[in-house]
């Protein structure tokens, strides 16, 4: 919710917001680019098929604010903070595994699939 609110609020120009991307030299387009990224993050976080994307997304995102609040001698303390409830939201989500899982196969269990026949038991 709370990157649906941020990415809209980046996306309809309040002030507040559009004040904060010219100080720090950033361009009219980049915001509504950024706003475009939080807003369709924010529903693909609640659709199982875009969620692990969507909080890879968001933490990109989170990664650069903190980037930019550094730069400006500025505090990114909320920036990490929501980075953390990120990281928690992947963590309740998607359990140990998202954090410990390889992204492929290692090539001994891709090997012993293909060895294996059709409609045979696997091996253990």
């Amino acid at each position: 919710m709370l990157f649906l609110v941020a990415g809209m609020a980046k996306l309809v120009g309040s002030e507040p917001v559009v004040a904060n991307f010219q100080n720090w030299g950033y361009s009219l387009s980049f915001r509504v680019f950024i706003g475009i990224c939080e807003v369709i993050a924010a529903i693909g976080v609640l659709l199982p098929t875009l969620a692990v994307s969507s909080c890879a997304g968001l933490m990109g995102i989170l990664v650069g604010a903190i980037y930019t609040h550094l730069q400006h001698g500025e505090s990114p303390g909320f920036a990490i903070a929501v980075l953390a409830c990120v990281l928690l939201l992947a963590k309740l989500r998607w359990g140990r595994a998202f954090f410990t899982r390889a992204p492929f196969p290692s090539p001994a269990s891709a090997a012993a699939r293909i060895r294996t026949p059709v409609g045979a038991p696997p091996e253990r």
